[in-house]
C-alpha cells in the first residue's frame, strides 16, 4: 500500500483496457465517437487510442461488459456532443438522475459499442433540495 501523498504521483493518463470480439467494428465505434484513429494498431490483436489523458486499450478477447465515463465541466457541453454523435450516425441515451449524497443531479448521454460496452459523458449539475 503507498503511504505517501497522492499529491506526488500526479499520473500523465487513465488507461482503460476493454476486451472485444471484433476489432475492426470496435475501432470504427471509437474513431467515430473521439474523432480521432488510433494510435498505434497490432493487425487484429490490439488498437490503443490516445488523447487528453486516457489511454484506451482495445484487445481482441472474451468480452466482459464494462461502463467507463468522462466527466464534463457543465451541462452546456452536451448538446454539441450529442449533436455531433448523432451526425456520425450514433445512437445516444440522455439520462438523468438525482445522487442523494452529493445533493446534485447527473445528466449523462451513454453510447453502447458494439460489444455492449457502455460510454457516458456526464457532468454533475447544481446543489438541489432532496426531490
Amino acid at each position: 500500500m503507498y503511504t505517501g501523498n497522492m499529491d506526488d504521483i500526479c499520473p500523465q493518463s487513465v488507461h482503460i483496457e476493454l476486451r472485444v470480439r471484433d476489432l475492426d467494428a470496435s475501432v470504427a465505434f471509437y474513431s467515430q465517437v473521439f474523432g480521432v484513429e488510433p494510435e498505434y494498431r497490432e493487425g487484429a490483436s490490439y488498437a490503443l487510442f490516445s488523447l487528453q489523458g486516457l489511454d484506451l486499450l482495445l484487445l481482441t478477447g472474451e468480452v466482459s461488459i464494462t461502463r467507463f465515463g468522462f466527466k464534463l465541466a457543465d451541462e452546456q457541453a452536451l448538446g454539441p456532443l450529442v449533436e455531433a454523435l448523432s451526425q456520425q450516425g450514433l445512437e445516444t441515451v440522455r439520462r438523468q438522475f438525482y445522487h442523494p449524497a452529493l445533493k446534485m443531479n447527473e445528466v449523462a448521454v451513454n453510447l453502447t459499442d458494439p460489444d455492449g460496452h457502455r460510454c457516458s459523458f456526464y457532468c454533475l449539475v447544481g446543489e438541489q433540495a432532496d426531490p
